[in-house]
C-alpha cells in the first residue's frame, strides 16, 4: 500500500468503503469538528499573541501553529 492508502475515493465499493467512509464520518462530520472548537480557539489566541510580540517572527509563528497536530499543549 501506497502514502495514500487511506484514500477511500480510490477504494472499490465493498467493506473497505464502508470502513473509511464510517471514520470519515464519525471524526469528520459537522458535529464532531466542533470538539475542536476549543483546541483550535486556544492555539489561536496563543499564535495571535506571539504574533502580537514579535511581528517580525511572522514565518515562525505561522509555522509553529500550523504543525501544532493533535498535541495537548
Amino acid at each position: 500500500m501506497g502514502l495514500y492508502s487511506w484514500d477511500i475515493v480510490g477504494f472499490g465499493y465493498g467493506n473497505r468503503w464502508r470502513r473509511g467512509r464510517r471514520l470519515f464520518h464519525q471524526f469528520l462530520n459537522v458535529n464532531a469538528v466542533t470538539n475542536f472548537d476549543g483546541y483550535q480557539r486556544k492555539h489561536a489566541y496563543r499564535f495571535l499573541s506571539r504574533l502580537a510580540e514579535t511581528p517580525e517572527d511572522f514565518l515562525d509563528h505561522a509555522q509553529l501553529y500550523a504543525s501544532r497536530g493533535t498535541e495537548s499543549s
